[in-house]
């Protein structure tokens, strides 16, 4: 744990080359070319549009994959709750009466079983490379089965699909504090916790990007971080919030395992499918 959070107090470019590479497995279930695979350039010629695949980071979760030791169930997304999704891009909340807005923190996702009060938002994203200068990031944001979620994407320079995310998230969580202080105000101890899939963009919000603002957002090596221009103004909305007692906080769920045992791990895990669903529709 120690050397974990020494780590932490380093740059985060040099956190991510220093960690150690963690190997992959990607496992196609059925058919003649059924097996686990170690890399993707070995799976990638072997599927298709048809073909049952996933990816782990576990070996254990991989076997049991493809020797289906698992609910099936629990893989899928059920289609009567993809058919009552509602998404959208995000200009639909930003309207300016508040009022009128969306969002309403009782229709945030919920795990009634563990802690009934927290309320939680699943943020999943992925990039595509265009052309040598530009990068589709494309991001989805679930808020609950109730509500209207987000499927988007943007084209920038590099990879920022959670950085444009989280962004989204702080300013809507600052255009309705009113209505989150009455809620916390009733359930003084809940919390909103963001949930992403991501460990890199996790420890961003969780840890770096408090370490950058200490430092003058330079890097340990007195360098400017990199997309400064979006993290920066991200830190001065999430200190505001925590300013006017807004109870919010990040989880991380490694999506790439099989369902969890754990209740509120396998709550995370199973909403989580809901955002990687988003991202695909958004594709």
């Amino acid at each position: 744990m120690e050397d974990y959070q020494n780590l932490l107090e380093e740059n985060y470019e040099t956190y991510i080359k220093k960690k150690k590479k963690k190997k992959s497995y990607y496992v196609i279930q059925e058919g003649e070319n059924k097996g686990i695979y170690y890399s993707w350039s070995e799976i990638k010629e072997k599927i298709n549009k048809n073909t049952t695949y996933s990816k782990f980071t576990k070996k254990q979760d991989a076997i049991d994959y493809l020797e289906y030791n698992y609910c099936s169930e629990d893989l899928h997304l059920e289609e009567e709750k993809i058919a009552l999704l509602s998404y959208n891009k995000k200009e639909i909340y930003d309207i300016v009466d508040s009022k009128k807005s969306p969002f309403d923190i009782y229709k945030l996702n919920k795990n009634i079983i563990t802690d009934g009060d927290n309320r939680y938002i699943f943020v999943s994203g992925k990039s595509k490379k265009l052309k040598r200068n530009l990068t589709k990031s494309i991001y989805s944001i679930y808020f609950g089965s109730q509500t209207i979620n987000i499927s988007d994407f943007q084209e920038t320079d590099t990879d920022i699909e959670y950085i444009l995310a989280i962004n989204f998230i702080m300013n809507l969580l600052d255009k309705n504090k009113a209505s989150i202080k009455d809620y916390h105000k009733k359930y003084p101890s809940s919390v909103i916790f963001i949930v992403l899939d991501n460990i890199y963009n996790y420890n961003l919000f969780k840890y770096w990007i408090h370490k950058w603002c200490h430092n003058n957002w330079k890097t340990y090596l007195e360098e400017d971080i990199k997309h400064k221009s979006i993290v920066k103004p991200i830190h001065f909305k999430m200190a505001k919030l925590k300013l006017h007692k807004i109870n919010f906080d990040f989880k991380y769920i490694n999506s790439n395992q099989l369902p969890p045992y754990e209740q509120l791990e396998s709550f995370l895990w199973k909403n989580n499918l809901y955002a990687k669903y988003l991202v695909d529709i958004a594709n």
